[in-house]
């Protein structure tokens, strides 16, 4: 795809892989020195066009150091799927989160909601190579219950885990 331009976007290197699918380094017509990092399927379907400087209404209250940021960018893509598994009952995995009660945090929901999950992430460890992780896998989304974790310790972390605790006796 490298060279390739999709909207005001041009292709320019292939990045390392956004949730598991292929990603590329892209840099916008409009001259932000910034690179955009996607995915290849969100370029060829179009759902990524621009690096942000055509405002939409979810990004009006986004200030132009942040809006750009490709670390906003990213934290902003995880906050939007985490409230489409557990608000939009149409989402593929809506039964695993919100079908089964797991919430997100007044805090986190509303006019300032995507800013307050951002600042919390860029406060409490947020990495590139880091997912989100509820610590207690039966509560929802809130600060205290939320974690930046490997996707190992994710793994471990899941509901169909089952745990074995053996005593010294039984070895």
């Amino acid at each position: 795809m490298t060279g390739q331009k999709f909207g005001e976007l041009i292709v320019i290197s292939r990045a390392d892989n956004l949730m598991d699918r292929v990603a590329w380094n892209c840099l916008c017509d409009c001259g932000n020195p910034n690179y955009v990092i996607t995915r290849g399927s969100d370029l060829t379907r179009g759902r990524t066009k621009t690096c942000g400087h055509i405002q939409n209404k979810d990004h009006t209250k986004l200030n132009n150091s942040r809006k750009n940021d490709i670390t906003f960018g990213r934290i902003s893509r995880i906050y939007h799927n985490m409230k489409q598994r557990c608000l939009n009952s149409n989402h593929r995995q809506f039964q695993d989160y919100g079908g089964r009660g797991i919430m997100i945090c007044k805090e986190w929901l509303g006019g300032n909601g995507l800013d307050n999950f951002y600042q919390w992430s860029i406060n409490n460890g947020y990495s590139q190579n880091l997912t989100i992780d509820r610590i207690n896998v039966n509560k929802g989304y809130s600060p205290s219950n939320c974690r930046w974790a490997t996707k190992e310790i994710q793994g471990n972390n899941k509901t169909l885990n089952i745990q074995l605790k053996i005593s010294n006796s039984d070895i």
